[in-house]
């Protein structure tokens, strides 16, 4: 296994923030929304779950599935790193352009679970303490909403979990699309992430402070190495841990999948995260999960409104392809 990263001995920098959303407002995390809106209307409800909240969001008129002759199935979307403040645009885009109810879960504090590894039953390969919580989580949900299977889609780190919860649920999930995603290019990331997390908390904190980078004090902290490095009070750099160590892989060839349900890869030729040839190499049965090449622009599906309607264009395709073959 992958040692744990090497902590500075400096004394953290702590935070004065009184609360999680303080804690935002200080770091600067921006919770605006796209200048193509979020369409409110479409919000159903929010209720709470554990950890946080569950976003539902439906458009006024739901699209029939032509496999099923029914209203199409919801569909969970899964976010990957700092994707809850863009979620709400997802959510909302996602239910308008693909016509049926979407549904998504917001950590509103610390992100729950740890980066340590751990068995979860079901799952082939160790996963983190947070990603084995969180696709808990998702099961949790559904099974609180009435949902008994859903399409899916997966962004980045968000496969991870969504991938976790399909391996321990097969039945739980119909058509699952996984975007850009982590875990599933055979590949360890653990220095880069754990540098690249260190940067952005530091980043943010600079910021805050309102430093430039000619300040001493500021460049010091840009170090992702030997800098002052801040303490993690949202999980931020534990959930950069847990994608440096996912190794998802076999669980795709592992799930029982029926001719009704399928997995499709997405990966783009501009992302420089999860590389199309590292992801096509990797799939273990090309039988039974599809890789589509994509070109987005950039990684996620974050205010890219092309993304969700092809990734919507993908899952109606596949309901087509279900209906002529009965």
């Amino acid at each position: 296994m992958v040692s744990h990263e090497e902590e500075s001995s400096q004394e953290p920098v702590p935070f004065s923030a009184a609360s999680p959303a303080e804690m935002k407002d200080q770091l600067g995390v921006d919770e605006t929304p796209s200048p193509e809106g979020s369409h409110p209307e479409f919000r159903v409800d929010t209720l709470e779950f554990a950890h946080g909240e569950v976003l539902r969001y439906r458009p006024e008129r739901i699209r029939i599935d032509p496999s099923t002759g029914e209203p199409a199935i919801p569909l969970v979307f899964v976010q990957g790193i700092n994707g809850d403040q863009k979620l709400p645009w997802s959510l909302a885009t996602f239910a308008e352009e693909d016509q049926r109810e979407v549904i998504g879960l917001r950590y509103t504090g610390k992100l729950p679970g740890a980066a340590k590894l751990t068995e979860m039953e079901g799952v082939s390969a160790p996963i983190s303490d947070m990603d084995a919580t969180q696709a808990d989580d998702i099961v949790e949900v559904m099974a609180r909403l009435g949902i008994d299977q859903a399409d899916a889609v997966g962004e980045s780190r968000g496969a991870i979990r969504l991938v976790a919860a399909w391996a321990r649920h097969p039945e739980l999930f119909r058509h699952v699309v996984l975007a850009q995603p982590a875990g599933q290019d055979g590949r360890r990331y653990l220095g880069t992430h754990v540098d690249a997390a260190r940067q952005a908390v530091n980043n943010a904190y600079r910021r805050m402070r309102g430093s430039d980078e000619t300040d001493p004090a500021s460049q010091e902290l840009e170090k992702p190495r030997g800098g002052r490095l801040l303490r993690d009070p949202l999980g931020w750099r534990r959930e950069q841990v847990s994608v440096a160590r996912a190794q998802m892989n076999d669980d795709l060839s592992h799930i029982p999948m029926g001719p009704d349900q399928s997995a499709t890869i997405l990966a783009d030729v501009n992302d420089k995260a999860f590389r199309v040839d590292n992801l096509r190499n990797n799939i273990r049965d090309p039988g039974r999960v599809a890789l589509i090449e994509t070109n987005w622009g950039r990684h996620g599906f974050g205010f890219n409104r092309r993304a969700v309607r092809e990734t919507s264009q993908l899952l109606q395709q596949r309901e087509a392809e279900r209906a002529v073959g009965q």
